[in-house]
Formats: C-alpha cells, structure tokens, sequence
C-alpha cells in the first residue's frame, strides 16, 4: 500500500497560506473615543493629514470613512478624522474598559463608556446595570444620567427615560441632550405634541444635529392628529436630515419614507424604505414595524404611528 498521495496533499495543504481572516469593519461602525480630547485632522488634498482641532461634545460618533491608519467620523453635521489607535469599537470598549474598571472599580467614566457600549451591541440588561452604577457613584453627573435615560429607551422603558430626562431638565435647564433624548423618548411613546415643543426648543439653538431633523420630520409624517402634521414641512426636515448624514441609517431613511408617503410620493416612499429595509442595526430595532410600513406604501396608504 502506497502512502505517497496523502502524503502529498498533506504537504501541500501545509505549503498553502492560511486563508485571509476577513477584516474588522470600521465603516458604518459606532465608536468611542479614549480620552474626551483626542487628537482631530483634516484630510488634505494629496491625501495626507494634518492637525485640525475640533472641540468633541459626544465622544460616541459613527465612521464614515477610512484611510490607513485613520478613521473619519461624524459629529452633529461635521466629519474628521481621528486615529483608529484612539478609537474603540463597541466590543473593544468593553473589553478596553472592563480592564479600567478591574483595576479601579469606582472609575465611573470607564463604567459608563462601558454602558454606551454594552447598548451599542443591544446587551441591554448590561447596559443598564452599568448606567446604574455610574449614577450611584456620582448621582450628580449630568452625562452619567443621560447615559442611563438612553438605556431606558434602548428597553423601551419610555416612562422611566422620560422621567429621567425631565428630572436631568429640571436641575439644568436647557440640557441639549436630556432635551433630544426626551423628544426620542416622547416620540417613541407617542406623545407626538410634547415630542415637537422638545425638538423646537432644542432646535432654537442647535441647527446642527441631524436627529433633532428626523425627530421634527417623524412628528409632521406619521402623528396620527392631522393638526400635527405637515407633509411639506416633514419632506423638508427629512430631507435634510438625510442629507446632514454621511453614512446610512435606516431611521432617518424610514422617516424620510414616511415623509413622501405623507405627500402622496408612494413611489419614493417605496424606494427609500426598501434601503431603510438594508440597515441590519435599524432592522434589529424596528424590523418588524420597517415590513409593515413597506407595506403600507404598496397599498399607496401613508403611515400614521398609532
């Protein structure tokens, strides 16, 4: 019995490389940075980059591009680049700040960029009980409170985030975040006119955040009180919501489906909910709700959340 034919496929699947391990995505990926200050540039025409300081009010942003040893990233309407060695996807987060926290158990930063991660991964239960700690720690820190009212939405807990964005409202008045998260959790409860008095007032001195966009165009599209809605006016904050936006999102392009289903454009409502359709994170959230809307359109019948 001849040994030699095995022998060779042995030694040639030992020659052959090992096949490539496909890499980490960056694009479309939520991330966090280090350090509430990293280093920020600007991409230049030759392709190189150089320093370009940029004040970050949300250390939790979305890549949109990627070039080397760089990430580009969006924030509010604005987008640079920041290094990938600064920056932290979800799982990295978590892994990054469960080693802070296993050396300083109160770091409440650590424990509550470790809750903005946990949610970036739908891990809800511990999420929350991160966002708990953080606020136990230090029950004064606006950010960590905010943090775990956006856990709350994330459970669809809607009267526990407006609670505690209402109470975050009313020990510091005009908080731009407690105010956007109350109007999403408002929203997503229906309560469509307190919803609208929440973006309006944000919007007064905030042009820049998409999201407040397709809040304002979610409430003239789809309230089911007709004195609410307003198909122009909901086309045209959709519109440039999507626009404010360099990567794709399936809320805003569901929004802005129910927008021109609103006016009567069911074949573009049709069109842009097939693509909100394509967002697995959105579809994660709203499938369900995504698939009756489509087909709702089909039937030439405009959406009203009820």
């Amino acid at each position: 019995m001849s040994f030699a034919a095995p022998l060779l496929i042995l030694a040639a699947s030992l020659a052959a490389p090992a096949p490539l391990k496909p890499r980490d995505p960056w694009i479309g990926v939520p991330i966090c940075v280090k350090s509430g200050s990293p280093e920020t540039y600007r991409r230049l025409d030759n392709g190189t980059f150089e320093l370009a300081p940029v004040a970050m009010r949300y250390l939790d942003v979305r890549v949109v591009d990627e070039q080397g040893d760089f990430v580009a990233v969006q924030h509010d309407d604005t987008v640079f680049w920041i290094k990938k060695e600064a920056a932290l996807r979800p799982r990295d987060a978590i892994n990054h700040y469960t080693e802070l926290i296993d050396k300083n158990p109160k770091d409440e930063r650590a424990i509550s960029c470790r809750c903005w991660a946990y949610m970036a991964i739908n891990e809800l239960d511990r999420a929350l009980k991160d966002g708990e700690e953080a606020v136990r720690l230090n029950p004064r820190s606006p950010a960590w409170r905010n943090n775990r009212g956006e856990a709350f939405i994330k459970r669809k807990e809607y009267d526990k985030a407006i609670a505690e964005f209402s109470s975050l409202l009313d020990e510091f008045p005009g908080y731009f975040y407690a105010l956007f998260n109350r109007s999403e959790a408002y929203l997503r409860s229906r309560q469509f006119d307190k919803a609208l008095k929440d973006v309006e007032q944000a919007l007064v001195n905030e042009s820049k955040v998409p999201g407040l966009y397709m809040n304002l165009a979610r409430v003239y599209a789809t309230a089911p009180d007709a004195k609410l809605r307003d198909g122009k006016k909901a086309l045209e904050s959709a519109k440039k919501a999507v626009e404010m936006i360099k990567y794709r999102d399936g809320r805003f392009l569901d929004t802005l489906a129910a927008a021109y289903a609103e006016t009567g454009d069911f074949d573009k409502a049709l069109e842009t909910q097939q693509k909100a359709l394509d967002d697995p994170d959105f579809m994660r959230d709203d499938g369900e709700g995504a698939r009756k809307r489509l087909k709702l359109y089909r039937e030439k019948k405009p959406f009203r959340d009820e």
